[in-house]
């Protein structure tokens, strides 16, 4: 990625120079309107820059999946901390089942930084950059953390998988698909001496029941193993640390990153059979989250009401929460079906969920102090109102 670059001086040296005639009356009016008494106009606060970083998911997730594929192989059983997948052979096709969990993940491998060799391939600026971001992390979760979120940062994503991207060329490019992502973390993270592999498989789309494997279905992602501690973990560099969706099935752990075999599962068609989603995010304070992880801990501090609006086979509707209460409002698009609100006083709140083509669905709460409170809604497109569930 290009360096920005100021323009600030080359605006200095190009100004008129009636502008500063300009500037000083300008001043001069200011100045006259202060000792007047009459009302100046004040240019808008700046809105405060929000660091880009991490949130928190907790909860769990379980998608049943049939995947007619007749000439691919089967594909593996799963069992790590936070996924499981269980697999089935039968008549119409391969029965696939995958639990999710996010609760705390709690990580105790210690971390120290070395050098990233040259043969990674690495620019300058982002060698540069990633021992920066290194420097402070103790632990090895601090490091992967460190690594993913360079990474998310500094590179834009391409959608369709590209299995011939390399980390020069990605970083040449400054965008990577999540087949450049996966190569550039397992290389960062092996390197560095935490174990990490590629997992390459499916992700069906959030609300699509069935999808038919073509040119670009693939997906990757890592699996970062704190061997003797907690295990290994599955990762998205553009999405999750710690955790991935219920919507991921595997079908390759290891092996590298080429279709290979994989070419075999091309016509095949997944269908989604059931989805049940209970998986709650809160963000941090003061930060635009663009990767979620599991929490450390399971303490809380702050009032925090989080929730999501779920259509059939929960899946995620498209919308606007808006939660009133006295003296306070806040408001917010439903991000993937889901809304938060957090650092809220405590108080009697009304929630309100639009969601197109169908009535708004709203319901009391009431938050005291160091409450969390996580709910579920359905509505009926088209339908009638809403219907809460209990988590």
């Amino acid at each position: 990625m290009k360096p920005w670059k100021s323009a600030r001086s080359s605006e200095a040296r190009n100004r008129p120079a009636s502008s500063t005639a300009y500037w000083m009356r300008f001043c001069i009016l200011l100045i006259f309107l202060a000792r007047s008494g009459l009302p100046a106009t004040s240019a808008p606060a700046a809105e405060p820059v929000r660091a880009e970083g991490y949130g928190w998911v907790s909860g769990q997730q379980e998608g049943r999946y049939l995947l007619e594929a007749p000439q691919a192989p089967l594909p593996p059983g799963v069992k790590i901390n936070g996924y499981q997948q269980r697999v089935e052979d039968t008549p119409r096709g391969y029965l696939i089942d995958v639990d999710v969990t996010a609760p705390p993940l709690r990580v105790r491998t210690p971390f120290r930084p070395g050098l990233l060799p040259p043969s990674l391939g690495l620019p300058p600026e982002a060698a540069l950059g990633l021992r920066e971001s290194l420097a402070g992390c103790q632990r090895a979760d601090e490091a992967v953390e460190a690594v993913l979120l360079y990474l998310r940062t500094h590179l834009h994503y391409a959608n369709k998988p590209d299995f011939t991207e390399s980390i020069p060329k990605i970083f040449e490019r400054g965008q990577a698909s999540c087949v450049g992502l996966t190569a550039a973390a397992c290389g960062i993270l092996n390197a560095l001496g935490i174990h990490c592999r590629e997992v390459v498989g499916i992700l069906l789309p959030s609300g699509v029941s069935s999808v038919r494997l073509e040119g670009g279905m693939l997906h990757a992602w890592i699996e970062v193993d704190y061997d003797g501690d907690a295990g290994p973990v599955y990762c998205d560099a553009w999405r999750s640390y710690g955790w991935v969706p219920a919507e991921y099935i595997v079908l390759r752990t290891g092996g590298g990153l080429s279709v290979g075999t994989l070419a075999r599962y091309a016509g095949a068609t997944l269908t989604r059979l059931d989805f049940r989603d209970r998986l709650f995010y809160e963000p941090a304070p003061g930060t635009a989250c663009v990767l979620w992880k599991r929490p450390e801990q399971s303490s809380f501090t702050g009032t925090l009401v989080s929730g999501k609006l779920l259509g059939p086979m929960d899946a995620p509707l498209a919308g606007q929460a808006e939660l009133i209460g006295d003296g306070a409002s806040a408001s917010m698009p439903l991000w993937e079906g889901n809304f938060f609100f957090r650092d809220l006083e405590p108080g009697r709140y009304r929630l309100v969920l639009r969601h197109p083509g169908a009535p708004p669905v709203e319901a009391p709460v009431r938050v005291g102090p160091m409450d969390k409170r996580s709910l579920v809604f359905y509505s009926r497109n088209g339908g009638a109102g809403g219907l809460r569930s209990v988590p």
